[in-house]
């Protein structure tokens, strides 16, 4: 799959009512992963929350039925809640839920469970690699007036090293709603505000990194560009 697929956005796309029925399946037997950072094993930096295989079932079915009618046809393979206490630094999804030969690595689906003063910054930049350190190796700087602006990056960015700045530009910037949907191509570079500023001490959503079968790829990448 060489095209890059359209960031979407759908406001309201699941009710409170509908949120808590999902996100009560997952936490009524769930599998908690936790994440701890690189440098330590006692610093948590997130939380997953699994459903069970019965439940899975249940909210990959629910889901699928409503994304399909926005142009979206994912294959979830995998859902979770996640429950993030930092602000994750630039990267994409291009490791995760490796897909088999029938399929293409498809959206990131990003759903927040709960109110909160928190974005999700999509860059422009793509690639096979996920982290943005190795991005920088291969490739060069871009133009000062492509690249984020200092103040965006100081108000929003402080997390990431701002020699980061010189390889990124943005494309748009997802404020998380109560049942709003943020979907994007997995290859995009993305990264988190830092929540942390705003007195926020975490965050969770619904997240999803999708496949999809190569016969219906071709729909998606043939809709109207619903960028934002």
């Amino acid at each position: 799959m060489d095209s890059i697929l359209p960031t979407k956005t759908i406001c309201d796309f699941l009710t409170p009512s509908e949120i808590k029925y999902l996100v009560d399946l997952i936490m009524s037997d769930p599998c908690v992963q936790e994440v701890f950072a690189e440098d330590t094993n006692t610093h948590c930096v997130s939380k997953r929350y699994y459903p069970n295989s019965t439940n899975h079932k249940i909210i990959a079915n629910y889901l699928v039925d409503r994304l399909e009618s926005h142009d979206i046809f994912p294959s979830i393979d995998s859902i979770w809640i996640l429950e993030a206490f930092i602000p994750f630094p630039i990267h994409n999804d291009v490791l995760h839920v490796i897909p088999d030969s029938s399929q293409s690595r498809y959206y990131t689906l990003i759903l927040p469970i709960e109110e909160v003063e928190a974005k999700t910054i999509i860059c422009k930049q793509t690639a096979d690699s996920e982290y943005i350190d190795d991005y920088m190796k291969v490739g060069q700087p871009i133009e000062e007036s492509q690249r984020f602006t200092q103040d965006f990056w100081e108000k929003n960015l402080s997390h990431c090293p701002i020699n980061q700045r010189q390889y990124v530009s943005h494309e748009f910037t997802f404020d998380w709603a109560l049942g709003s949907l943020l979907a994007f191509d997995r290859r995009r570079f993305h990264v988190s505000s830092n929540f942390l500023t705003n007195g926020i001490s975490s965050k969770k959503a619904l997240v999803s990194f999708t496949n999809v079968c190569n016969k219906n790829l071709e729909k998606t990448l043939t809709v109207p560009n619903q960028t934002p």
